[in-house]
């Protein structure tokens, strides 16, 4: 099993420190796609085709050309050779938009480039859409789900479901005098698969783009469950689950080092990736009861390999903590040190570590990652720097400023086999996950539910940081709580509720995860029946921050027009979340719609009997009241 992790999760500022946690739970997309480039937000993005066409009158017209990329230039240019233009120039700026799929812009990766410009010239592009093999051309019909950002939008479509699209200046939009927001038909083509996205050459809006599609599709054109994340071990949690039971229910699947039980359970089909733990943050030296794989690093490692006070480079003055640790009978305290990861021969350490140990794995998860020095360099045992004030370390000799930090982190994951989540996320996700193409997404432990207590001061930071992910295009929000109280006790109940109302509050289909593990006493994954409920067309969405959906202080609302359960119809849905000390009256002024019902929950997992009602306890607006630092959830 991997041994217990102390995670660092940071919200926020340098000082924000939300919380240390010590558990073998962890926490990234439904497609994740890594995406540089800049992006807004928008409820309606106004537009009729005049991108295009002013690049054309400018003398710059579209051009639409894919190949394997031949050499990478500069940063911002590469050469791609093309069947359309053979050998041609492409260059990208802040505003490309760049789906990845977990690749970088290298020789040999294969490209889709659409932009302006000419086969005589070069194409500036406004989108790139990176792949292993060639690009299928794809088509979606059907009505816009909900606006992600000025540059992603999510179709609800006949082909594929739920379905992201990008799309740039380069796109040819036929708008026919309507604009791209929530409930419009529309027929999408560009590069991609159902699995992933379409990245748009053209769009086109109006009744006749989806003529097969219905307000309220059933069955297979809707998620049967929202993302999940989960832990799937031998010994341990999702011991008793049987790998139908894994690829039906989990998106993503955990494990790790002398534990390949999720690499079994999933292998990137059916809809459920693995997920292999590591940590190239933080090692543990302990000579007498040494830990795996901490001391294979400490083992290969040079001095240069650490980190240190500023103007020292010895092992005295390594940056360090201390963990206390039960060896041959006895409680030891032993220190806890930094690796260098901008140092080029760790980043060849863990590269080959997992080429070792994690082949065959569709995705990491890199523990302990925090954005800035502070944060990253306060562990086990508080701060890393002994002498500066609170040990806090606001610089050290290999790491002046956070931007270096960042660029560490990023180096490290370019260097990997395989993209990587990070269990750390801070406000400006489109910095971290754009600091290599290989992150996918991040997270944030406990800070909803940390031990069966709730943490209503970060629900609004929470609610804000959701925001920032789902205007960042193919950036994954994983929402990790933890709680150990029986199972349908009023109080796991509580924490469900929750744990589901942050995740609707925040949700966007393919930036979403929610991972709850909040049961305690059983082997079963802990897969709950409220997961089962998918919330699409939402009436309201985050643009910047949790005040977007404020309905009263520390009180948020947030609707859907269109909810699924198990992939069926249920009509409209809506999530209320108190972050107040007391009772609240839902008022009707919170609500557009209207509702009948608050969802009920009964006993625990799925596999144990839970169940949840959609009929069985009435909503009487101005009435029905939502408990102190608590949620409801409510249907028709």
């Amino acid at each position: 099993m991997p041994h217990p992790r102390q995670r660092l999760v940071v919200i926020g500022v340098a000082l924000s420190l939300i919380g240390v946690s010590a558990c073998s739970q962890s926490g990234t997309p439904v497609s994740p796609l890594p995406v540089t480039g800049q992006a807004g937000t928008a409820s309606s993005v106004p537009i009729g085709g005049v991108r295009a066409q002013a690049a054309a009158a400018a003398g710059t017209p579209a051009v639409v050309l894919s190949g394997s990329i031949a050499e990478s230039e500069s940063s911002t240019e590469f050469l791609v050779k093309s069947s359309q233009c053979g050998y041609e120039n492409v260059i990208t700026n802040g505003s490309t938009v760049v789906v990845a799929n977990g690749l970088s812009i290298s020789a040999g990766v294969y490209a889709y480039v659409a932009g302006s410009g000419s086969c005589s010239t070069s194409v500036t592009a406004g989108s790139v859409t990176l792949s292993e093999a060639a690009p299928t051309t794809l088509t979606v019909s059907g009505t816009v789900s909900s606006i992600v950002s000025s540059s992603e939008f999510i179709v609800k479509s006949t082909q594929c479901g739920f379905e992201p699209v990008y799309y740039s200046s380069a796109t040819t939009i036929s708008a026919n005098g309507l604009t791209i927001s929530s409930g419009t038909a529309v027929s999408a083509a560009g590069a991609g698969s159902c699995s992933t996205s379409v990245t748009a050459t053209s769009i086109t809006l109006g009744s006749g783009a989806a003529a097969a599609e219905t307000p309220t599709p059933s069955g297979a054109a809707a998620p049967s469950h929202i993302p999940i994340w989960t832990m799937d071990e031998y010994w341990g949690q999702g011991e008793n689950a049987t790998s139908s039971q894994v690829q039906q229910y989990v998106t993503y699947a955990e494990g790790g080092l002398g534990n390949g039980k999720a690499s079994s359970d999933c292998n990137g089909t059916s809809g459920c990736s693995s997920v292999f733990y590591f940590d190239p943050n933080e090692v543990t030296d302990s000579a007498n009861c040494p830990i795996t794989p901490d001391a294979q690093f400490i083992a290969a490692a040079s001095e240069s390999w650490y980190v240190h006070l500023s103007g020292y480079s010895d092992a005295a003055h390594r940056i360090h903590g201390e963990y206390t640790q039960s060896c041959d009978g006895q409680t030891i305290t032993v220190p806890v040190y930094a690796p260098d990861q901008a140092n080029t021969a760790v980043q060849a350490y863990f590269k080959s570590f997992l080429q070792t140990n994690a082949s065959g794995w569709n995705y990491y998860l890199m523990d302990n990652t925090s954005w800035d020095l502070i944060d990253q360099f306060y562990g086990p045992g508080g701060g890393f720097c002994p002498g500066l004030p609170d040990n806090w370390c606001s610089t050290t000799e290999e790491f002046t400023t956070n931007a270096e930090l960042v660029a560490a982190h990023g180096a490290l994951a370019a260097a990997l086999p395989a993209s990587t989540f990070t269990n750390g996320l801070d406000q400006t996700p489109s910095q971290e996950i754009g600091a290599s193409s290989k992150f996918v997404g991040g997270s944030c432990e406990n800070c909803v539910v940390d031990g069966g207590a709730y943490e209503p001061g970060n629900y609004a930071k929470i609610l804000t940081l959701m925001a920032a992910t789902d205007a960042t295009p193919g950036a994954a929000f994983i929402e990790m709580n933890s709680g150990s109280s029986a199972a349908g006790s009023a109080a796991q109940i509580g924490q469900r509720l929750v744990t589901f109302a942050v995740g609707w509050l925040g949700y966007s289909q393919g930036h979403t995860i929610v991972d709850a593990n909040l049961e305690a006493s059983t082997d079963n994954l802990p897969i709950w029946p409220e997961e089962m409920l998918v919330p699409t067309d939402p009436v309201q969405s985050m643009t910047s921050e949790a005040s977007d959906i404020a309905v009263s202080t520390n009180v948020w609302r947030r609707e859907f027009a269109a909810c699924y359960q198990n992939g069926v119809s249920i009509g409209p849905c809506a999530a209320i979340l108190n972050g107040t000390s007391s009772a609240v009256t839902v008022s009707s002024s919170w609500l557009t719609q209207t509702y009948g019902h608050v969802i009920t929950l009964s006993g625990g997992d799925i596999f144990s009997g839970g169940s949840l009602s959609l009929t069985s306890t009435a909503f009487t607006v101005n009435s029905t009241s939502v408990p102190a630092d608590q949620a409801i959830l409510l249907v028709r």
